[in-house]
């Protein structure tokens, strides 16, 4: 799905919004309990972005393949590279494939 969010013509090109369904249920005949049920469950919001900054902001020929989409939370975990560190083999890895990715291809 294409989504055109503005004119490009800044740095950033992004979109957000928020779908929260209202989800009906019913159990079926014979089973014991509420028998229906409306309920709304937590959404996510979605990100629509065509910036400047990604690898494929214009598409190429095609405007179907401009931008990304992605959810607007992001999980972030903590990692030392101190010697005394649990995860120094992690965060090594990682400082190694953001200052060398070429590195690390297979």
């Amino acid at each position: 799905m294409y989504v055109q969010q503005g004119t490009a013509s800044g740095a950033e090109d992004v979109a957000f919004g928020v779908y929260q369904p209202a989800v009906t249920s019913a159990l079926p005949p014979g089973w014991v309990g509420n028998s229906s049920g409306v309920g709304k469950p937590a959404m996510i919001a979605p990100r629509w972005d065509a910036g400047k900054y990604l690898g494929n902001s214009t598409g190429g020929s095609d405007a179907a393949n401009m931008g990304a989409a992605s959810f607007s939370y992001l999980a972030t975990l903590v990692h030392g590279t101190k010697s005394t560190a649990p995860e120094r083999g992690v965060a090594a890895h990682i400082k190694k494939g953001v200052a060398r990715p070429s590195d690390l291809i297979v």
